[in-house]
């Protein structure tokens, strides 16, 4: 991700090799951070709203699994947005503004929740890799998802760069 992000700003690689292996670790804490929340809100969340109701006798009537939907989504949007802004922030070895990477951020969350219902509509009507491959239709299945992942992070990327190059054009217009 960082050779892509760094190509994307249209810059080469100048840190060290420690400082590059600790940054890769903190971000894969971080990572693991996000999908503990996306999990929470999005598997968990509902079976604990439920019990909750049950035990403190709530009886509010939710569309989705009585979970309110705004934190279902909404916090799991958020901390992708968080996560992916932070990735485009922090990576490359140009260090870019927050307000110059938020349209990144805003594009991949709306790429992500698009690409994952059309891949999952893909899998349940058309695709039968379990028939062709057997028990590694999953994997090949999951690794063809993280490829769509991959492809999305970098346009948000590029994404970023294309607006920045035109933000610093129309600057140096307004100067001459």
């Amino acid at each position: 991700m960082r050779t892509a992000l760094n190509r994307a700003y249209r810059t080469g690689e100048t840190r060290g090799y420690w400082r590059l292996r600790g940054q890769s670790t903190a971000f894969v804490i971080g990572f693991s951070g996000v999908i503990f929340v996306a999990i929470v809100c999005l598997v968990v969340g509902p079976v604990l709203w439920s019990q909750a109701e049950a035990f403190f006798d709530i009886g509010l009537e939710f569309e989705i699994n009585r979970f309110p939907t705004t934190i279902r989504f909404g916090v799991g949007n958020l901390s992708m947005f968080a996560f992916a802004v932070s990735l485009y922030h922090l990576l490359p070895d140009h260090r870019p503004r927050i307000r110059d990477v938020g349209p990144g951020g805003i594009a991949v969350c709306l790429l992500v929740t698009g690409a994952t219902s059309l891949f999952s509509f893909y899998l349940e009507r058309f695709a039968s890799y379990s028939a062709i491959y057997g028990s590694l239709g999953g994997v090949i299945s999951t690794m063809i998802f993280f490829y769509i992942l991959g492809a999305i992070f970098i346009l948000g990327a590029e994404l970023n760069a294309l607006l920045m190059e035109r933000r610093r054009q129309e600057k140096e217009k307004t100067k001459a």
